[in-house]
Parts: structure tokens; C-alpha cells; sequence
């Protein structure tokens, strides 16, 4: 029963930014969405879908996360363009509340490879993740969680992937750590 968790209770860690490290093809992007939003190429891509999956009204969690994520992590694979490897985004934790922000968006036939690892250290952690995938007609998107969080920590994420005819999705998730995980996945056609 999580009616008594009160998330007002966890002070918002400002120090709190994920890493995303990979390289894209030409036209794409993997990075911050605040760097992708200084990108005149990228910032219209983020503005068209970001919160166009996953609305800020769905539960205190993800209106929590809308309301206090300070940063994020933009995968853009463009039409036609695979990545020639994974990309990796970093969430680390240490102690109040983060509040992970994701959007992934393959354009038709794309191809895109994510892999996500949380961890924290032992002290007491809310994270309240959210993560939107797009996958337009024929592409691919592999999405796999590598989630270590600390013995204290509890996070409460919701992953929706909306599909296109002829995409592919596939999120794979290990969690090894945590006081409460709690992920929810769906998809929408």
C-alpha cells in the first residue's frame, strides 16, 4: 500500500543528471534534452514528444516527475539510420528524491539499442522514473534496465513504448537492488 508514501518527504536531489553516452548517426542524437533542445535540428523532435506518451496526470508519481525532473535523456534515431552500437544512459542516485526522464524516438525503419543502469548508494532514495519510446513504422528499439539501486532506495517507474505498423519493440529489465522496485511496461499501438 503505498497511500502513506509521501513524496514531499524526500528533498529533490539538485546534483541529480543522467549520463548518456553513444554515438549517433548523422541527423540523430543521444544526449541531454536539454542539449537537444539547443539543437535547431533536434529541439522541434523533443517538443513534438515529449509527454506525448505518458500525460503528467497518470498518478502522483509520474505528476511528481513532470513537475520536478530537472534532467533528461533524448535518444533520436533518424529515418532509415541504424546506431552502430548501444547507447548507454546512467542514472546514479545518492540520497532525496530523482526524478529520471527518458524519450527515445526511432523514426521509420530506424534502429536503436538503449541500456539504462541505475544504482545508488545505501541511503534513503525516491526515484520516480519515466520513459516514453516512439517507434514509428518498421523501426527497432531495444530497451534493456540494468537496475542496481541501493538497499534504501525505491523507485516507481513506468516505461510505454507507442508503436508504429511493422515496428519492434523489445525492453528487457534486471533488478538486483532496491528496498521497492516497481515498473510498470505498456505498450500502445
Amino acid at each position: 500500500d503505498l497511500a502513506g508514501l509521501a513524496i514531499d518527504g524526500f528533498a529533490p536531489d539538485a546534483r541529480f543528471a543522467p549520463l548518456v553516452e553513444g554515438e549517433a548517426p548523422a541527423g540523430g542524437f543521444a544526449g541531454t534534452i536539454a542539449h537537444a533542445l539547443l539543437d535547431p535540428a533536434q529541439a522541434p523532435v523533443v517538443q513534438r514528444h515529449l509527454g506525448g506518451v505518458i500525460a503528467a496526470t497518470e498518478g502522483k508519481f509520474v505528476a511528481a516527475n513532470a513537475a520536478l525532473w530537472t534532467g533528461g535523456a533524448f535518444i533520436h534515431a533518424p529515418r532509415g539510420q541504424a546506431f552502430a552500437g548501444p547507447v548507454s544512459v546512467t542514472l546514479e542516485g545518492a540520497e532525496g528524491a530523482i526524478f529520471p526522464r527518458l524519450l527515445i524516438v526511432a523514426e521509420p525503419g530506424s534502429e536503436v539499442a538503449v541500456v539504462v543502469h541505475a544504482t545508488s548508494a545505501d541511503a534513503a532514495l525516491l526515484a520516480s522514473t519515466v520513459v516514453e519510446v516512439v517507434a514509428e513504422a518498421d523501426a527497432r528499439v531495444r530497451l534493456a534496465f540494468d537496475i542496481r539501486w541501493g538497499a534504501n532506495t525505491q523507485e516507481f517507474a513506468i516505461i510505454r513504448a507507442k508503436s508504429g505498423k511493422g515496428s519492434d519493440v523489445k525492453v528487457d529489465t534486471l533488478a538486483v537492488g532496491g528496498h521497492l522496485v516497481k515498473q510498470t511496461f505498456e505498450g500502445l499501438l
